[in-house]
């Protein structure tokens, strides 16, 4: 039998997912690679694959997903197998601690003083004895693990999450680490430390007392350099800012400083390695006296990055390595997926609200045709207008006959998806499970897009500001297209240049992809609209504007369905043969209007 292209194209990708397959391109490759499925092709079959093949040739295994929703689909989360120790990192049980010391937690937390928040608070709590907190991090804990899951937050917070894993599970041998997506290579890898917290943590390491040994000494020395530094000494190779080993030196040093400056204090221990390891480029001094430094995951073991939206050309621009893409010619596009794109401006966020009468009255009659063909479609939105489009798409299909339609909160616990009259509404950027696989459309009632200084952010924040290029957004051509690029013609010679686009993509189109990519349309026979100005990728049509949009679908605004019910309405009335003036009393509307629609 012959298979369709699209179902050879799938069924060959789907073989290239497998785990052992995968291991022997990443060895093939130098241990990196990035592999572009498209949503919908296999990608959590070959995370639990991949895994399931690793273990007989990795010491360790680091599975990062996005969401501990996603994290808790995982094959061995769900049933870890018999003779191997699995470890799940969790966030700290915060309903169990208690209103007060979940606070003081909280406290703790946001000033890195964690070692002391086990200390005292874990310390003096009736549940330390069985609560899994107090140790999850500690070698005690970790040791002997071999796959270990957890959500890409921790890599977000510690770039060298990887080795601190590889030092606390005592693994010799090599690692592998997968990221389901992407999420935190493009997290904020900006930093600072303010100039007076530098202040409080040289005094406080000033009054310990009886310390020898020459690291906490140069640890004082290097930090008070770092007060007068100016950005020029900051970029000098000479900085070997790092904390004593001794993890009592440093609880003696959080409590010193929790006592002498309560809750301002904070550990800048851990924020002072980062220093020592950023780029040189991104060092400078700000103007309030802090030190300002980016820092991006440390990827120094063997990386598969499972992404269907990621570009490998940006993805090396964030880390400054390579990541090969072996997939990225192999496209997977469902054949009898519908796109339609209306390129209009009227779904940005500056122009939506005014707009958004016709643009609901549209969406919600559409949605109706669709519910009466017996279909279900899913709608996304801009979280900021979320809650509006849920309240009036309701009341509008309500106007439109469709007592039974109930537009739901896509992602509530309480949302009943099974329902056939139930319209879920997401917001773009919503990760989790796959609840929406089962739906036939996806309509974005909005457009999805990123401010100037959010790209300008994401493409430029590993370097300092003097090495920054200015970077703008513009609409150009028609239908109109979103481009960034390089503000001054003079610096278009760049590569910032080239890659400014990328970053738009990365922060707009992609994020459109990925939620309309909720109802498998690379996979399945989809319906989708979307509503940017951009070029996504297996777009069948596109309209300049609603109205466009109208007559192609046969969807009648709310003026021209009144005109037409009205006309009805009349006809009704002459047909019965009562008087002009009695109908126009009935229909509710004026003997003029009446006049119009009787004819001859």
């Amino acid at each position: 039998m012959t298979l369709p292209d699209h179902a050879a194209g799938l069924q060959l990708l789907r073989a290239k997912l497998d785990g052992a397959a995968l291991l022997g391109r990443l060895d093939e490759l130098g241990g990196k690679f990035l592999v572009s499925a498209p949503i919908g092709a296999g990608k959590s079959f070959a995370v639990d694959s991949v895994i399931r093949a690793a273990v007989g040739r990795y010491s360790l295994i680091v599975a990062l997903s996005p969401t501990r929703e996603v994290q808790s689909e995982r094959e061995m989360v769900r049933q870890p197998p018999d003779g191997l120790k699995v470890v799940v990192l969790r966030p700290r049980p915060s309903g169990d601690c208690g209103k007060e010391l979940d606070r003081r937690w909280k406290i703790y937390e946001r000033n890195a003083l964690s070692l002391l928040g086990r200390a005292e608070l874990c310390g003096g709590c009736d549940r330390v004895e069985t609560c899994f907190w107090p140790l999850q991090y500690s070698v005690r804990y970790l040791e002997g693990a071999r796959v270990t899951f957890g959500t890409q937050s921790h890599l977000e917070r510690s770039p060298y999450f990887l080795s601190q894993m590889q030092q606390a599970t005592c693994a010799e041998g090599r690692v592998l680490v997968i990221l389901d997506e992407s999420r935190c290579v493009m997290a904020r890898a900006r930093r600072s430390i303010p100039r007076r917290n530098i202040e409080m943590y040289i005094d406080a390491l000033s009054t310990l007392r009886r310390v020898r040994g020459g690291r906490h000494h140069n640890l004082i020395y290097q930090s008070t350099l770092l007060l007068s530094a100016n950005t020029s000494d900051l970029r000098s190779t000479d900085w070997e800012v790092g904390r004593p080993s001794s993890s009592k030196w440093e609880l003696a040093a959080q409590r010193a400083g929790v006592d002498k400056y309560g809750d301002e204090f904070r550990d800048i221990a851990h924020d002072f390695n980062l220093f020592a390891h950023s780029p040189l480029t991104s060092r400078e001094r700000g103007d309030d006296g802090s030190v300002i430094f980016a820092v991006t995951p440390f990827l120094g073991v063997d990386t598969l990055i499972m992404s269907g939206t990621s570009n490998p050309e940006f993805i090396a621009h964030r880390l400054g390595m390579v990541l090969p893409d072996p997939f990225s010619g192999l496209r997977i596009f469902h054949p009898g997926t519908d796109w339609t794109n209306i390129a209009s401006r009227i779904g940005m966020r500056k122009f939506f609200p005014s707009n958004f009468p016709q643009i609901c009255d549209f969406f919600a009659s559409l949605v109706s045709k669709r519910l009466s063909e017996g279909k279900r479609p899913l709608l996304i939105v801009k979280k900021r207008f979320k809650e509006l489009t849920l309240r009036k798409m309701q009341q509008r299909l309500r106007e439109l006959g469709r007592e039974d339609a109930r537009v739901v909160d896509g992602y509530a616990a309480d949302a009943d998806l099974s329902a056939p009259w139930t319209v879920p509404i997401i917001s773009f950027g919503s990760i989790g499970t796959n609840r929406f696989e089962d739906f036939d459309a996806a309509y974005c009632v909005s457009g999805f897009y990123a401010s100037g200084p959010d790209v300008e952010n994401l493409l430029q924040e590993v370097r300092a500001s003097d090495y920054r290029i200015a970077v703008d957004l513009r609409s150009e051509g028609f239908p109109p297209r979103r481009i960034a690029g390089a503000a001054n013609a003079a610096d278009r010679i760049y590569d910032v240049h080239r890659i400014a686009d990328l970053a738009r993509k990365e922060l707009e189109d992609d994020v459109v992809v990925q939620a309309v990519g909720r109802v498998r349309p690379f996979t399945k026979p989809r319906e989708i609209v979307t509503f940017q100005c951009a070029e996504l990728p297996g777009v069948d049509r596109e309209f300049t504007s609603l109205a466009e949009a109208r007559r192609f679908f046969g969807v009648a605004s709310r003026r021209e369905a009144k005109r037409d019910a009205t006309a009805a309405a009349v006809a009704a009335a002459k047909e019965e043969g009562i008087s002009r003036k009695e109908a126009a009393r009935r229909i509710g509307v004026s003997p003029r209007t009446v006049r119009r629609h009787w004819g001859g």
